[in-house]
């Protein structure tokens, strides 16, 4: 009887499995990931720096063509030189190289140092140009998560960066073994007098996978002016964009967005993405705010569960879903991002087990604090914002079993476990407990 109980259970246990889920890729790649047992898949044809390498250039100046070191300068640990090995438009690149590990770190175990190539800029304004273009090949053996750090430095009005070493500081995420075409727009970074470009490698340290050295070979820095750069700040979209919620909206919710579309007749349209049928017609709004003045849309009458799309004259949106599950597609996402955050676990494909030799000291014991999730981008870890994120999890997971979506509900308190057992870890059994501990090695 046992026997036949535990069939019917594999059985029945699937069905109930992304109850929730409208869209049907992300099913699949949660369905593929061992139910976020592994990092979903990136979507590289949605990002920005697809778009952004979309977008017409008007004026592009090389800069920097690699072929000699005249005007570049090394500093740090590890190495400067030009290769011939590979290039793109001429016949050398920039290799730029460090050693994964180093006899000593910085203050706090915060880093090994940095291996720093510095181009002279000459004081030269770039104000005409807004955005920064240029390629990397990264030969980093078992790395990862691989990037490199670019920076600009502006001795004009305004300084970059300022006495808080804020703005113009860019963090590029890379792939290994090939060719990355990279862009930096920088249309609000001040610029009138810029006298230095940079390209930085920050150490932290070496997995068991890893080599003796990371190498990043560099070539043909373009100063670029571009077609619609992106808006910096406030809430204005730039222009020919519609500003909607990417997630998409609950069939009850509210469902507005803000456009920026010069011509118009003062009317938008909603197209279903599928028949191409137009479902939806309104009015474009004129509306002041504290924040400033925007066209904007409402179509909240509109509760037809589906996908769509926003048309203004001949600007369309991307495709988003009108469901009443609607939050159950950020759910597994923001998940996936916990998941991958797990520290002293083995996160495929980001890192292997990390920290197992980071503990806590207190009355002559030993207590390993190799658990809970990295915070944000370093290696640190606080207590007290593991407890908050242990407790949404358990909030959205009970959210979950509410609705019987029983695998968001079960994966959603997994995580929160993993959470609790870290927190946990932190006790030292008589009223003391490690509440925070940086490093990013």
């Amino acid at each position: 009887m046992k026997r036949i109980t535990a069939i019917v259970f594999l059985i029945v246990y699937p069905a109930c499995f992304l109850l929730g889920q409208i869209d049907e890729k992300l099913k699949e790649d949660i369905r593929n990931s061992g139910y976020v047992h592994s990092p979903l898949p990136l979507d590289y044809s949605k990002s920005f720096e697809s778009f952004g390498l979309t977008k017409k250039v008007l004026i592009s100046d090389i800069l920097c063509d690699m072929e000699d070191l005249d005007k570049w300068w090394h500093k740090g640990i590890g190495g400067m030189s030009i290769t011939a090995e590979r290039s793109i438009k001429s016949n050398h690149s920039l290799h730029l190289t460090a050693p994964t590990s180093y006899p000593q770190f910085l203050a706090w175990g915060l880093g090994f140092g940095t291996s720093l190539a510095s181009f002279d800029a000459g004081g030269a304004t770039w104000e005409k140009y807004n955005r920064i273009r240029f390629y990397i090949y990264p030969d980093c053996e078992g790395a990862r998560s691989i990037y490199l750090n670019l920076y600009v430095i502006n001795d004009g009005k305004i300084k970059v960066p300022d006495k808080y070493e804020r703005e113009g500081y860019h963090e590029i995420n890379l792939i290994n073994g090939q060719w990355n075409e990279c862009f930096v727009e920088m249309p609000g970074l001040a610029r009138d007098k810029v006298t230095a470009l940079q390209f930085a490698i920050e150490v932290f340290g070496k997995e068991r996978t890893m080599d003796d050295s990371l190498k990043f070979d560099i070539d043909a820095v373009t100063l670029e002016t571009v077609e619609n750069p992106e808006v910096v700040s406030g809430w204005a979209p730039a222009e020919n964009r519609t500003i909607y919620s990417t997630t998409g909206y609950g069939d009850e919710s509210q469902k507005t967005a803000i456009v920026n579309v010069k011509k118009h007749d003062g009317t938008f349209q909603l197209i279903d993405n599928i028949s191409k049928g137009l479902v939806y017609q309104g009015k474009i709004q004129s509306q002041r705010y504290r924040t400033g003045s925007f066209e904007t849309i409402d179509f909240s009458d509109f509760k037809k569960e589906g996908e769509y799309y926003i048309k203004v004259n001949d600007v369309t949106s991307k495709p988003f879903y009108i469901n009443k599950n609607i939050w159950d597609n950020s759910a597994w996402r923001v998940l996936n991002f916990i998941f991958c955050e797990r520290r002293g676990y083995p996160v495929p494909g980001k890192h292997g087990v990390c920290h197992t030799d980071l503990n806590g000291e207190h009355n002559g014991k030993l207590f390993a604090m190799n658990g809970g999730w990295h915070d944000a981008a370093d290696m640190s870890q606080q207590i007290l914002q593991s407890g908050e994120i242990v407790q949404s999890l358990l909030e959205v997971a009970e959210s979950a079993k509410a609705k019987g979506n029983c695998a968001l509900y079960l994966r959603l308190t997994e995580e929160a476990e993993w959470g609790m057992d870290m927190i946990l870890k932190s006790r030292f059994g008589d009223g003391y407990r490690a509440q925070t501990w940086g490093t990013n090695l």
